[in-house]
């Protein structure tokens, strides 16, 4: 079958009635909206999302989250080529005219990525770390569209003044930053995605709504990072 837009939005929404709960997030500048058929789903987002959420106002940025069993559709996805060292399948892609079609291969989920629509469908709330990333992308995107410059590092605050820590994954940035913020003139800015825009004599820096990621070796060696864990886990890590 050859999908349009508008058949792509049909299949993942299928006329699903979306509830009365909404989810605003005020994002310096942006204001971004997510709806769901799905109340449950979107509490957990605004969970997630408090330190930025806000009272409904007028979207940049519209995003729609059905929560439904992975969505089956009949068209032939293209398997994305992942990085060098990495195996298996992860992400695929279908091509429409002014749109994306990706799928999560492993769960299922799919999302539609075009000018008038973004949507997510699926197992919105087993996966809800992707619904997650997913918002999150597209604010990435705005900033990008906007002339900021995307950076692949973490991002501090002190004084005024920012500090961007780069590094490939895993090499140590969001420990280094947890650590630099034992600092109470230091706070935290981003965790792996930092956008630049230089104007006016000066850079600017933004993060994502992004929550840092802690590895058990972090945990279990910054003390003012112990209460995040229970004692006996903590005991158990270090055994």
């Amino acid at each position: 079958m050859d999908y349009t837009e508008a058949s792509a939005v049909s299949a993942l929404q299928a006329d699903t009635p979306l509830c009365a709960d909404e989810l605003t997030l005020a994002l310096s500048g942006c204001t971004l909206r997510l709806r769901s058929n799905s109340s449950e789903l979107v509490a957990v987002l605004a969970n997630y999302f408090s330190h930025v959420a806000s009272d409904p106002a007028t979207p940049d940025l519209d995003i729609i989250a059905i929560e439904r069993d992975a969505p089956e559709l009949a068209i032939d996805f293209i398997d994305w080529k992942r990085e060098p060292g990495k195996s298996g399948r992860k992400d695929s892609y279908a091509d429409l005219p002014g749109g994306r079609l990706v799928r999560k291969v492993r769960t299922g989920m799919v999302f539609l990525q075009s000018e008038g629509h973004r949507i997510a469908a699926g197992p919105c709330l087993k996966y809800d770390n992707q619904v997650i990333n997913f918002i999150n992308s597209q604010y990435m995107n705005w900033l990008q569209n906007q002339g900021w410059l995307i950076c692949h590092a973490a991002e501090l605050v002190y004084r005024g003044k920012g500090l961007g820590i780069a590094g490939f994954s895993g090499g140590g940035k969001s420990t280094l930053m947890l650590h630099l913020l034992d600092d109470d003139e230091v706070s935290y800015l981003t965790n792996d995605r930092l956008f630049i825009h230089a104007g006016a004599g000066q850079v600017q820096a933004r993060g994502i709504p992004k929550l840092p990621r802690i590895n058990p070796g972090t945990i279990v060696n910054n003390e003012k990072l112990h209460s995040l864990i229970p004692a006996q886990q903590r005991k158990t890590l270090l055994q």
